[in-house]
């Protein structure tokens, strides 16, 4: 019989990642470790249940291996670094960041651990020299993944079972405890209500991340790396803290850490939502300054900046990233993303023509127009006055069943962006 440790346990919750149910992978590591987030109250637990038919049944196909894991489990199975990040990036997925951040404490409040990562030695190996209790310690990748995971986080949960609202969102919008369970519950919570929620989630967990940052990775004196360095980037630009961003960037040079294309994407993000003109001119610099670092931008950055040059009616500009993303080694083509952003950009820079012709390379590359597509090539009809051209271009939306043709409907119209 299979009898589980670490490695095991670790190949297991894997396995669920990459087959997309990182709540199988969450399951079995609390069962295993016994894994409680301690920071929450239990007067917070507000739905339990699965409210979902698929998630019904990955349960049950998963229930089975979960209920005999209690008798093929060594008396004392301590986790290790391995096993932890694993369950990071679950609660990560799933949008559950307080579990995550909880682990670090948790971890290392465990007691003793085995240095070398035997999983077979027993609670008598399990102390040094001095017969003291090895401390557990939290690696870089352990906090690398804590980074990551903050940084993805939208103060949202990923999935539709809430399991709870945590404590101090509760107190930071000086209401009653009880007050919000019990409208929860009944399902009275205004969107107000849940969106100050969310926002208040969101600077908690950006909060955490600065913490890990620039508290725990020098206390334990664990060097930094390049995806903790992104991570942050990442989270800063969301809030358009440029300056934020180019002194992380300014330390990894110092450093000597090689930044990658992730690294340069954040950055160009960040510079173009700063609303610094002078930011936003250095971030095309940036860009044309790439292929001489031996980076190759993907069609992502370029769409950074059709977006932009299209919120801002700049058809001269979203020429030249046109000219840089064809000088590309190897080249780099436009995607359905890029031909909407080129599309409007043109259409409400009234040159209609030039916003048709796109359309029209667009489609003799077989690539499928989208919503916000569409909503340009209208613009540029509109300003033609060509009505019969508008009303066919309708009819062809009425064709695909994802792209709605009530046109009250398509104004924010970005479907794939």
């Amino acid at each position: 019989p299979l009898i589980y440790n670490n490695y095991v346990v670790n190949k297991l919750m894997s396995v669920c990642l990459s087959n997309e149910e990182p709540e199988l992978a969450i399951e079995i590591f609390e069962k295993i470790y016994s894994y409680r987030y301690l920071d929450v109250n239990p007067a917070n637990y507000l739905l339990n249940s699965i409210n979902n038919d698929a998630d019904i049944q990955s349960i049950i196909k998963i229930k089975p291996v979960i209920n005999s894991i209690d008798s093929k489990i060594p008396k004392y199975l301590p986790p290790n670094n391995y096993v932890c990040t694993t369950a990071i990036k679950a609660y990560g997925r799933l949008g559950l960041i307080d579990e995550a951040l909880g682990l670090i404490d948790w971890y290392e409040n465990l007691g003793d651990v085995d240095n070398h990562e035997d999983d077979n030695l027993n609670d008598d190996e399990l102390v040094n020299q001095n017969n003291k209790p090895i401390m557990r310690q939290v690696d870089s990748y352990f906090l690398t993944a804590l980074l990551y995971v903050c940084a993805k986080s939208t103060g949202q949960l990923s999935k539709p079972i809430t399991r709870y609202i945590d404590k101090y969102i509760a107190k930071s919008t000086n209401n009653n405890l009880t007050t919000y369970q019990t409208n929860y519950q009944s399902n009275q919570l205004t969107k107000q209500q849940i969106n100050q929620l969310i926002k208040q989630r969101y600077i908690y967990h950006t909060k955490q991340a600065e913490k890990i940052f620039f508290n725990d990775y020098p206390r334990r004196g664990l060097p930094y790396s390049i995806p903790a360095i992104n991570s942050l980037m990442y989270m800063y630009a969301k809030k358009r803290d440029a300056n934020a961003v180019l002194k992380l960037y300014e330390l990894s040079k110092t450093l000597g850490l090689t930044c990658t294309v992730v690294t340069y994407g954040v950055i160009i993000k960040a510079l173009l939502r700063s609303k610094n003109p002078k930011l936003q001119v250095k971030s095309f610099e940036i860009l044309k300054s790439l292929p001489n670092l031996g980076i190759t931008p993907g069609v992502e950055i370029f769409n950074q900046f059709l977006e932009f040059y299209s919120s801002t009616c700049n058809y001269k500009m979203a020429k030249k990233v046109l000219v840089l993303m064809s000088r590309t080694k190897p080249k780099v083509k436009p995607d359905v993303v890029s031909y909407g952003y080129l599309i409007n950009c043109f259409a409400v820079s009234k040159k209609p023509k030039s916003a048709l012709m796109i359309y029209y390379q667009m489609r003799q590359r077989n690539i499928q127009p989208n919503g916000f597509t569409y909503m340009g090539i209208l613009k540029a009809l509109s300003y033609l006055r060509d009505g019969r051209s508008a009303f066919l271009i309708l009819r062809e939306m009425e064709k695909y069943s994802e792209i709605d043709s009530n046109i009250d409907n398509n104004v924010d119209g970005k479907i794939d962006s």
